[in-house]
């Protein structure tokens, strides 16, 4: 009897989540990314990519309460390994989740923090993407005048 190969199996189920994903198969990408999260040992990096695929596949299911769970873990991982990029990135994919869910102070205080730290590291590209979902919080609370400002500065940051 020979033994699995597991970085084998790890890459094909990746493989397969990736088509899924191409072709919009949410279903299937959710159950691929889950069984490649049960793999042993798995690298924090790995999992937070994993995650990340599977909270897309779960925020076009309509699942928003999966997606705030994964965007969750990977806020924490994000956290563990310093990583500012992921950190404001997984913050984003939180206060979008909480927006969905109708949670819109906790969304507004999620984007604060993110875009704090996106601030904090001088990224162009990452104040963007913050100001972008802190823009998503005002309108969500109707604030559509005040989500104006922060769109024209974002759009300013993508262009710089």
């Amino acid at each position: 009897m020979t033994k699995p190969d597991t970085n084998n199996d790890l890459i094909h189920l990746l493989q397969r989540a990736a088509r899924a994903s191409s072709a919009y198969e949410w279903d299937e990408v959710v159950a691929l990314t889950t069984q490649a999260l049960a793999f042993p040992d798995l690298p924090s990096e790995a999992e937070y990519d994993l995650r990340k695929g599977r909270a897309v596949a779960y925020e076009y299911r309509g699942d928003h309460q999966a997606w705030l769970a994964d965007a969750e873990r990977m806020q924490r991982l994000a956290e563990e390994s310093g990583d500012v990029s992921r950190q404001v990135e997984s913050g984003g994919s939180r206060a979008e989740a909480l927006l969905e869910l109708g949670r819109l102070t906790e969304a507004l205080a999620v984007t604060q923090v993110a875009l704090a730290r996106a601030r904090a590291a001088e990224d162009p590209k990452l104040v963007a993407n913050g100001l972008q979902v802190l823009a998503q919080a005002k309108i969500h609370y109707g604030d559509v005048a005040g989500a104006e400002g922060y769109l024209v500065e974002a759009l300013e940051r993508y262009r710089s």
